[in-house]
């Protein structure tokens, strides 16, 4: 395997295994569950456009390769079902990666009005596509954290919320934020993102 061919499959190595760190412990309703009312704007859409991505005929064709026979998605949208399509789809591609000829070839008139650029920058097109889209789902990730903690505590959702109003320890800012009068968790100062030690007022 030539130095480039190298260095991009330990790229993509790198940015599909710290997605899948990112994701560990996710639930289905995490997977599932979107800051607005469109559903573009969730993990589940960016988990499903990745899978999407690696499978479609265009990323085997343009580097010169015969389409796998395509596979049904999962029929329920699970966190198990979801990554496993993932898992599956990235794993046949970056070994296509591996083995794929002369990566300075055009991708040629499959292509498009992108017939001229070569197969390397296809790939790299795709490596783009993995860490933008991961970055998001883990953005994704930390929102539903944050508006979980803000709803309550972790064992009593329901927990009863008051607000205190105090100057933050670390940047002198004096904000109101919701405590939680069950477990004590408290939201990070806006300004500085420091959780402070709670005092009630």
């Amino acid at each position: 395997m030539d130095l480039v061919r190298g260095e991009l499959v330990a790229l993509l190595d790198h940015a599909h295994d710290r997605l899948e760190q990112r994701l560990e412990g996710m639930t289905d309703d995490e997977l599932r569950w979107t800051p607005t009312d469109d559903d573009r704007i969730g993990i589940a859409w960016r988990l499903q456009h990745l899978t999407r991505l690696f499978t479609e005929p265009r990323a085997w064709t343009w580097l010169g390769a015969e389409p796998p026979a395509p596979r049904g998605g999962p029929e329920q949208v699970t966190v198990a079902s979801v990554r496993a399509a993932l898992r599956a789809a990235f794993a046949r591609w970056r070994d296509l990666v591996a083995e794929v000829d002369d990566l300075a070839l055009p991708v040629g008139p499959a292509a498009g009005a992108y017939a001229s650029a070569t197969r390397l920058a296809f790939v790299l097109h795709v490596v783009d596509e993995l860490v933008h889209h991961a970055a998001e789902a883990a953005l994704l990730r930390d929102l539903y954290a944050r508006q979980v903690r803000l709803a309550g505590c972790s064992c009593r959702p329901e927990a009863e919320l008051t607000r205190y109003v105090r100057t933050c320890d670390h940047c002198d800012t004096e904000h109101s934020s919701p405590h939680c009068v069950h477990d004590q968790r408290q939201a990070p100062c806006p300004e500085c993102d420091v959780v402070p030690v709670p005092q009630l007022g």
